[in-house]
């Protein structure tokens, strides 16, 4: 095992909501007691929901007088609603960044606080490997798809911005699907296909697509371009991306969706999708609409007879995919990887592709179109680098933490536990040639007695220490936040008046992302969210 990882399994006791950790590193194994979450199922339903909204006005979410109460109680209300009413809130009602901060916190508090020790020798180890860089560590956490909902509603992602005076800490989500097949083999070259779906429905915002643009522009120079072969689907219907696939047969593809998504029930009269418990999507009171079991999961297709939204569920889904060599899915579309209102986690379109596909990329908050296009190009151009997947998410997070203060931790990386990094998933020969630019920060640490240096780890880390060694926190960092391992993060250039490289390096990859531009289309206020804009 890499020193620079710590792999953690998690398991929820529902019946008592506390947590219980199962910690491996290089340094052997953990198993603090059972945690008692610091948060009730009302709260992650209600933060849930307050997460939903961003900078806008137009996305909103009703409250009822118990939740925005709550809300108050916690003083993340901007103002207050009237005092006898269910309220729509929107991003301007609510502190979000107060409220991010409350939610990281949390889950400090029940991740980084019982694995202090764990944490601290890592860190220590790290620094001894490349003194001078300031660590980061790769906490790697595995769910049971069957019996660990909540915490996979969770936004593990925040802890990437806990402030931690020894180094950073990153997260991926692994489920353990042990049926699965494990890795695959490289690929010599990838299809990527693209689909674009905009259907004009009264009910769904605009989103003027861009997203083709936005990848082509993403590889464009990158080492691997020449391996990325880019085919949009046009129209975005069912039947055209049916057969998009089939015309590839067996050979290896990244399929990537850009679209409307929603959680609800499906009307089998008129197609409609229906994401509250009362009245019918259509409108019309014989239609015979009745709401069956918990709501799904749904992506808007585009009908190429009506240019309407075509609402597709997960089983439509994987038929879509299940006889295609499939190794990465990306589900541009917010709400792609919720998994609200069943007894497990596959009511999520993300989690239900994982039998199917080693890697599935999904978003279970809403992302505005202009910054879920933005993340379309920066994936693409990490991977156009030949980063494995975890890596180059990591690395967007990184460049849309400013920009995109809203929105850069809602992108979500679901691999199978089997599966590693997901680096061979995307892997090419061209990849395995190229020489890493600096060497991997972290060497593999022999088992046995710690140095002396690795067990200082230091009082000053911000975790409070249960039975970790002491120290005097010798050798602190000197330098800024630079990843430990692989290429230096991605930084947009000046927004103005900087230019893209025409060929970035593997040491340090320059953008200039058009989110950090003045936009010259027409704009109300803020783009349009990837959801419809109802409670």
């Amino acid at each position: 095992m890499d020193a620079s990882e710590l792999r953690i399994a998690l398991a929820l006791e529902p019946e008592s909501w506390t947590l219980t950790l199962r910690a491996n590193g290089v340094f052997g194994e953990a198993d603090p007691p059972p945690i008692a979450l610091p948060f009730t199922s009302k709260d992650l339903d209600l933060f849930e929901r307050a997460l939903d909204l961003n900078g806008g006005t137009a996305l909103k979410r009703t409250f009822s007088l118990d939740e925005i109460a709550r809300l108050a109680e916690l003083k993340l209300l901007r103002r207050a609603p009237a005092p006898l009413a269910d309220a729509d809130l929107c991003g301007h009602d609510i502190h979000r960044e107060q409220l991010r901060a409350k939610v990281r916190g949390w889950l400090a508090s029940i991740l980084l606080e019982p694995l202090a020790s764990e944490v601290n020798q890592h860190f220590a180890a790290l620094r001894t490997a490349r003194p001078g860089v300031r660590p980061i560590l790769y906490l790697r956490l595995e769910f049971r798809p069957d019996r660990d909902l909540p915490l996979l509603r969770l936004p593990w992602e925040l802890l990437h911005q806990h402030r931690l005076t020894n180094g950073d800490v990153h997260v991926g989500r692994y489920l353990r699907y042990e049926a699965a097949p494990g890795r695959l083999d490289p690929a010599p070259k990838l299809h990527l296909l693209v689909l674009e779906s905009d259907p004009a429905d009264d009910v769904l915002p605009h989103l003027r697509l861009q997203e083709r643009e936005r990848i082509v522009d993403g590889l464009k120079g990158t080492q691997l371009e020449g391996r990325f072969e880019v085919s949009p689907v046009v129209p975005a219907g069912y039947r055209a991306a049916q057969k998009a696939l089939h015309a590839l047969r067996d050979q290896p593809a990244i399929f990537h969706f850009a679209c409307h998504g929603d959680f609800g029930w499906r009307c089998e009269h008129c197609r409609k999708l229906a994401n509250t418990r009362d009245g019918n999507p259509c409108g019309e009171p014989d239609c015979g609409f009745q709401r069956h079991g918990v709501p799904m999961g749904f992506l808007a297709f585009t009908d190429p007879d009506t240019v309407r939204a075509d609402w597709v569920s997960i089983d439509g889904l994987r038929n879509l995919l299940k006889r295609a060599d499939v190794r990465l899915v990306v589900l541009n579309a917010c709400k792609s990887a919720a998994g609200r209102g069943g007894a497990d986690v596959f009511n999520g379109l993300a989690q239900q592709l994982m039998d199917l596909v080693p890697a599935v990329i999904a978003t279970p908050f809403p992302l505005e179109t202009r910054a879920a296009e933005e993340f379309a190009g920066l994936l693409y151009q990490g991977l156009g680098e030949g980063l494995p997947l975890v890596e180059a998410l990591h690395q967007v997070q990184q460049a849309m933490a400013e920009p995109c203060p809203d929105e850069w931790y809602r992108p979500v990386l679901y691999l199978r536990s089997r599966q590693g990094d997901g680096g061979r998933l995307l892997e090419t020969e061209v990849a395995e040639s190229i020489p890493a630019a600096t060497d991997h920060a972290t060497e593999h640490v022999q088992s046995g007695a710690l140095t002396a240096e690795q067990a200082a780890v230091g009082s000053s880390t911000g975790i409070p220490v249960r039975n970790a060694p002491t120290g005097s926190g010798q050798g602190e960092d000197r330098a800024g936040p630079v990843l430990a391992s692989g290429p230096a993060p991605l930084r947009p250039c000046a927004p103005a008046a900087a230019v893209r490289t025409p060929k970035p390096s593997r040491s340090r990859m320059h953008w200039t992302p058009s989110i950090w531009k003045k936009s010259s289309s027409p704009a109300r206020g803020r783009t349009p969210s990837r959801s419809a804009p109802v409670s």
